[in-house]
């Protein structure tokens, strides 16, 4: 019985993993709902995994870190010229127009800033972090790669240059995690750049349009 449960407690964390990505791509509900019941499941999952939970840490991040984070962020967008991932809609994709309604900006916000940046960096850089580690597949690249992949999927609806840039982001969010182990950074970080996006959308001061 001791042989047969190793291999198994090394498939679960991969099973558990793969269920909650299928419901992250779930076309019957919108997107920010999909991401709310993902968010729960990771929680009770994680719960229920001993000590599996605590690796998630959700620990106040320092201003400091963020800082540098967000210091980095901003270095790496100046340094590189990016128009060419941004530089106008594309076919196919699939955008959502922001009137001049405030009411709509601040169901957006609550929607994508707050529900969605907490379930993505929940799911896509901690729960995949720690089903990765429970299996056994260590290694930072690993991590990284797999984490950035299972998020740049969510742009299939994107042409090229969305999923490219969708991978970019998810590489720079999952080195984040990888860094400080703490998704506080990361849903703070998410939750900034994504709500800072909107808003500068709503007021038109983007030179392209918001894809979502």
């Amino acid at each position: 019985a001791t042989c047969g449960s190793k291999p198994l407690s090394k498939l679960s964390p991969i099973v558990l993993l793969l269920f909650a990505n299928a419901l992250m791509f779930n076309p019957y509900l919108p997107y920010w709902q999909s991401t709310l019941l993902v968010t729960l499941i990771v929680v009770a999952g994680l719960n229920l995994q001993k000590g599996a939970f605590q690796t998630v840490n959700f620990r106040l991040a320092s201003l400091l870190d963020i800082k540098e984070d967000v210091d980095l962020l901003f270095r790496r967008l100046q340094s590189t010229d990016n128009t060419w991932l941004v530089e106008k809609q594309l076919k196919y994709t699939l955008t959502i127009p922001l009137s001049g309604d405030g009411t709509e900006l601040i169901t957006l916000l609550f929607q994508t800033a707050v529900i969605t940046a907490i379930g993505e960096e929940l799911y896509f850089r901690s729960f995949v972090y720690t089903q990765l580690q429970r299996a056994g597949i260590k290694g930072k690249w690993i991590f990284i790669s797999i984490s950035a992949l299972l998020y740049c999927m969510l742009s299939g609806h994107l042409a090229v240059n969305g999923i490219i840039s969708s991978f970019c982001w998810g590489i720079m969010m999952a080195l984040v995690y990888h860094r400080y182990t703490n998704i506080t950074i990361n849903i703070l970080l998410h939750s900034t750049v994504e709500g800072t996006l909107i808003v500068m959308g709503y007021h038109n001061l983007l030179p392209f349009k918001l894809a979502i």
